[in-house]
């Protein structure tokens, strides 16, 4: 089913969060995320790279309705470049969220047609 909602040129991408990446279970399906990378640099300093400008949420939990307070999982809506970026960042640090208004994230949707 998951398959039937993405738009075409979408591709959908699944990341393991906690309660600090996930915005402590406060993202719900349809919000709309800037996705984030977190690497240790060589002098203790983090390294942080937005990996995704605006990222679909279409589902959370492990199948359910929301996120547990502790873990879950989030699985977002990207373009195939940006399903790779993301699978990079969680491969070389930490992936987290930082949730996009719903104004902007209206401003973008209605910007792009």
């Amino acid at each position: 089913h998951l398959a039937s909602a993405l738009e075409p040129g979408r591709e959908a991408v699944t990341v393991s969060v906690d309660e600090e990446t996930g915005l402590a279970g406060q993202i719900r399906p349809f919000d709309v995320v800037r996705v984030v990378s977190a690497e240790a640099g060589g002098s203790g300093e983090a390294l942080l790279q937005t990996v995704c400008e605006r990222a679909l949420v279409m589902s959370t939990g492990f199948g359910q309705d929301d996120l547990t307070a502790s873990s879950g999982a989030v699985t977002l809506s990207v373009t195939p470049e940006e399903a790779d970026a993301v699978r990079e960042a969680q491969f070389a640090g930490t992936v987290s969220f930082v949730l996009v208004s719903l104004a902007d994230a209206m401003d973008e949707e209605g910007s792009r047609g």
